[in-house]
C-alpha cells in the first residue's frame, strides 16, 4: 500500500483488521488545510479460482449458508449491501449465470474496472475501522 500526499501526514499507523485486510490510517497536525492523497491499492483474494467446483449452484439458498459467513453478508459503513442501486447492480452482474464461480468471477471483475474510492472528510469523520 502506497500513498503520495500534498502535505506529508505526520503519522502513518498500519493496522490489520479482524478479517486480515492491512489498512493505513494517516494523521495529520494541520487539518485546516485541504489535504490531497493518491492512494495505490492491491486487491487480492487467496483462493485460486481454479481450484473451486465450478458446480455449486447459484444463487444460494440463505439458510444453507453457514453462520460464521453471514456476517460477510451483512451491510456495514464501508459496504452498503442493502442499498437497492447496488443491489440491483448484483443482480445484473449474474444474470444468466447458474454457478458460484461465474458470479464471483464477474463481481470482482466489474468492480476492479468500475470502482472508485472516495472518502468523504464528513462521513468518516467519527468512522473508527474494525480492529
Amino acid at each position: 500500500m502506497a500513498g503520495t500526499y500534498n502535505i506529508l501526514p505526520s503519522k502513518i499507523l498500519e493496522q490489520t483488521d479482524r478479517y486480515g485486510n492491512v489498512y493505513q490510517t494517516a494523521f495529520w497536525n494541520r487539518p485546516a488545510e485541504e489535504i490531497v492523497a493518491s492512494l495505490e491499492v492491491t486487491v487480492s483474494r487467496k483462493v485460486d479460482p481454479s481450484a473451486l467446483n465450478n458446480s455449486y449452484p447459484y444463487p444460494i439458498p440463505k439458510e444453507s449458508i453457514p453462520g460464521e459467513i453471514q456476517i460477510y453478508l451483512q451491510p456495514s459503513l464501508l459496504c452498503q449491501s442493502d442499498d437497492p442501486t447496488i443491489k440491483e447492480q448484483a443482480e445484473a452482474l449474474a444474470k444468466d449465470l447458474s454457478n458460484q464461480v461465474e458470479v464471483v468471477n464477474k463481481t470482482i471483475l466489474w468492480i476492479s474496472q468500475n470502482i472508485q474510492w472516495k472518502r468523504s472528510r464528513e462521513r468518516y469523520d467519527s468512522f473508527t475501522p474494525p480492529i
